[in-house]
């Protein structure tokens, strides 16, 4: 009888453990809503500030302490977030280590550079692209595969993207950056980005003034779709494995 409630407590103790990110943060946000909401009469603003806690928790709950391909696969074994100053508790997420607010108490940016952000980034992620406008994820050992990160492309409003020296795996470009019209600094650079570098993808950066793609193996030549961007300004290639005449610079 003993060893019968053993196995199903250890049982309970699991299916409790595995419990998706998303139900998580779920539970976190109903129990611990947005300060922002207490005096808010706006329901569009209301609303916002009800999806971005819940986006942010669902990034905290799948990158600390998290595994992939790249990293150690036992998760009891990993280091949490470097640096995890109020995040997951019921202050505002303004507060929050690294996030970065307007005065609207909308999220506009998000700087967790060299901070041990592991596992994979969530495509609930996505639900701050309304508002947000940079991104420093650079030098953290989270990863994505086969062109996997699609929430990207959705934060329209970006401005600056660093996402250098990160294990993000993609066959060529990633499309979906493409979609980022706003951008005016692109950092790619020492990812897993290899093979093909489709220009087409750059066509509609027209404000990209910032572009470093350095660190990754490319095939051929630089295409038009980059050197015929009308406002840039620094542009890195270096240890990219390409091919063929600079003599676009004149």
């Amino acid at each position: 009888m003993m060893i019968v409630l053993a196995i199903i407590l250890f049982c309970i103790a699991n299916v409790s453990a595995q419990r998706p990110y998303q139900a998580l943060a779920r539970d976190f946000a109903d129990a611990n809503p947005s300060v922002y909401n207490l005096n808010e009469t706006n329901l569009v603003f209301g609303f916002y500030y009800d999806l971005q806690r819940y986006a942010l928790a669902c990034l905290f709950l799948a990158t600390n302490q998290k595994s992939n391909d790249y990293t150690e696969s036992d998760e009891s074994l990993l280091e949490p977030w470097t640096i995890s100053t109020n995040w997951m508790s019921a202050l505002g997420e303004c507060m929050w280590y690294g996030v970065i607010c307007d005065e609207n108490n909308f999220v506009v940016g998000l700087d967790l550079n060299d901070n041990n952000v592991g596992g994979t980034f969530p495509n609930e992620f996505s639900l701050t692209g309304v508002t947000m406008e940079f991104i420093d994820i650079s030098d953290n050992p989270t990863a994505s595969f086969n062109g996997g990160n699609f929430w990207i492309g959705e934060m329209t409003a970006l401005q600056h993207l660093d996402i250098s020296g990160t294990n993000f795996d993609s066959v060529g470009i990633p499309p979906y950056l493409s979609n980022l019209a706003q951008l005016t600094h692109l950092d790619i650079s020492f990812t897993y980005f290899w093979f093909d570098l489709d220009g087409e993808v750059f066509e509609s950066l027209n404000e990209l003034e910032y572009l470093d793609i350095s660190g990754n193996s490319y095939a051929g030549p630089v295409p038009p779709g980059i050197y015929n961007l009308p406002k840039l300004k620094r542009l890195y290639l270096f240890n990219s494995d390409m091919t063929g005449s600079l003599d676009f610079i004149n």
